[in-house]
């Protein structure tokens, strides 16, 4: 019987150390082969400093290049690492439309999880909302749907805590029939009956609604390249979004020059 397990830690580094950590990262990513990219059709090899450019990228290849690790046979499932600068709207990447993904459906999603929670998420279309989320965890494109009324109460408790408060009307509607038509059905039901099975239906149609979508959900998608793939497995992101870091390693080397055959004129 094998158990799964969440480890998280911080690092802090200085400048100096941030380069060796660079330095060192980009080494240990050509000795293991490195990887390729799809650039006009030819797969071409993505050069180490392409591949690693920031420090968050670089813990990422250091850790899951731990000889460690394979000494006692672990495996490492998905990794992830954030700084505490968050990048503005204006240093995110354009993204691909391919995958119909970028249609403006809405300026608001909500994400319905397999577990039964739920996420909200103001964003310009499905990819924007699917790179958001990644900041809690990989969503997939089926879980969302966009939300014409988004309106939302929150208030300061005496212990300095912010509280939700309350769901405006349609905001409240909208959300009980698209994440919880069962529990919905039933709180509607028995509207006021205190009685005992009237508690016990409810906690029956909670524990529906926690497992409603676990068996029914689609894989989450995969990314189109191997290359993707990988990125995939090591951040833990959805596919769309490995899918979209594998075209700008693309773009980068279309503009650095690399791949290209003969000289410049």
């Amino acid at each position: 019987m094998s158990t799964k397990f969440t480890v998280q830690f911080e690092v802090e580094l200085d400048d100096r150390q941030a380069v060796q950590a660079i330095e060192l990262a980009r080494r240990a990513f050509t000795t293991a082969g490195g990887a390729s990219a799809l650039v006009d059709g030819e797969e071409q090899p993505v050069p180490a400093d392409q591949f690693i450019t920031c420090i968050e990228q670089a813990l990422l290849e250091l850790l899951e290049r731990n000889p460690l690790f394979d000494q006692v046979g672990l495996s490492v499932d998905a990794i992830s690492c954030r700084s505490e600068d968050v990048p503005s709207e204006s240093d995110q990447p354009e993204l691909s439309s391919e995958d119909g993904l970028d249609e403006e459906d809405s300026d608001t999603y909500i994400c319905r999880w397999p577990n039964g929670d739920f996420s909200i998420v103001a964003a310009s279309s499905k990819r924007d909302a699917i790179i958001a989320l990644d900041e809690w965890d990989a969503a997939s494109p089926e879980w969302l749907t966009p939300m014409d009324t988004c309106l939302i109460d929150f208030r300061l408790n005496r212990r300095g805590e912010i509280e939700f408060a309350q769901f405006g009307c349609d905001t409240a509607d909208f959300v009980w029939k698209t994440c919880y038509p069962v529990l919905d059905e039933v709180l509607t039901r028995r509207v006021g009956d205190r009685s005992r099975e009237a508690i016990q239906e409810t906690r029956e149609a909670v524990k529906r609604e926690r497992n409603r979508l676990r068996g029914n959900q689609k894989p989450r998608s995969s990314a189109r390249t191997e290359f993707g793939r990988d990125l995939q497995r090591r951040l833990g992101v959805a596919g769309p979004t490995a899918d979209h870091y594998v075209e700008q390693f693309a773009s980068r080397l279309l503009r650095s020059g690399a791949g290209k055959k003969g000289k410049p004129s």
